[in-house]
């Protein structure tokens, strides 16, 4: 005789866009893993899936106000909010296998997670890195190491100029001059970046013809956060009282990964303190 069927306890976690516009609610069993995927698209945006079976996903705010990203064969919509530039969630074109960005959700510590690796990236067609057509950062640099990259669509263009290569190996127990690092507050978590922060003239930024890069602060305003208009992806943080500029190491090409361990900064600890949207 079969035994009874055991049926996983569903809690329920409510989710917002930085700025507010967009609100939701889902319903699945208690959060303990995301899946990190390396594609093109997964890997530039941050993203961390969960995937809530059909019809436990709930918009409780700003129902059409996404905006939509898509590309290659145009089967799957990525939607992220055109005031912030939080990526929420994707899915197929007639609303199947959705999958919703952990990134924004309520309350959860992002870090404390078990992450499960999917290599898209393994998976044709390939994405082709794009040409660098901007003007060269200005800094003069002896032995530099100039990296170059692009959010996804190619709409904005990046280039850094660098002291060497890119190195972490091991990450500061404090933050330091040119750290890589993750910051786990209320838009760094949202908006999934590995950043590094240097003067502005060793960071270049090429906008292709009609774009105005999408610029996003709140708060003291001290920090402008942009992000492409067209795919949504963060490319970057302007200092705009220290004169500083961070590049988000996501977008850039040739990035060695395996020689970087990133300084994490809890500035979810610090004030003032995010007020989630109701």
């Amino acid at each position: 005789m079969a035994g009874p069927v055991l049926t996983p306890d569903i809690d329920t976690y409510k989710g917002n866009c930085h700025c507010g516009a967009f609100i939701f609610k889902i319903k699945i069993p208690k959060l303990s893993s995301v899946t990190e995927c390396n594609c093109s698209i997964c890997f530039k945006k941050g993203y961390k899936w969960i995937f809530p079976s059909s019809g436990n996903f709930t918009v409780e705010k700003g129902e059409g106000s996404l905006k939509d990203y898509k590309f290659g064969t145009r089967e799957i919509v990525h939607k992220f909010c055109p005031t912030c530039g939080t990526g929420i969630m994707r899915q197929r074109q007639d609303g199947t296998d959705l999958a919703v960005n952990a990134r924004a959700l309520q309350g959860v510590d992002l870090w404390s997670l078990k992450v499960i690796k999917y290599d898209g990236a393994a998976i044709e067609p390939f994405y082709s890195p794009l040409a660098f057509t901007g003007p060269e950062p200005t800094a003069e640099i002896e032995n530099y190491v100039r990296y170059t990259g692009s959010c996804h669509c190619g709409a904005v263009n990046l280039a850094l100029k660098n002291s060497g290569p890119l190195v972490q190996k091991v990450a500061p127990i404090e933050p330091v001059d040119g750290v890589i690092g993750e910051c786990d507050c209320s838009i760094c978590a949202r908006m999934g970046r590995i950043l590094t922060y240097r003067p502005p003239a060793q960071i270049s930024v090429h906008l292709n013809h009609g774009i105005i890069l999408s610029s996003y602060s709140f708060g003291s305003t001290q920090f402008e956060h942009r992000f492409c208009p067209v795919c949504g992806v963060a490319v970057g943080v302007d200092d705009v009282v220290e004169n500083m500029k961070a590049v988000n190491l996501r977008c850039l090409d040739g990035v060695g990964w395996k020689e970087i361990e990133t300084y994490k900064h809890r500035g979810s600890e610090e004030g003032p303190a995010y007020i989630d949207p109701k």
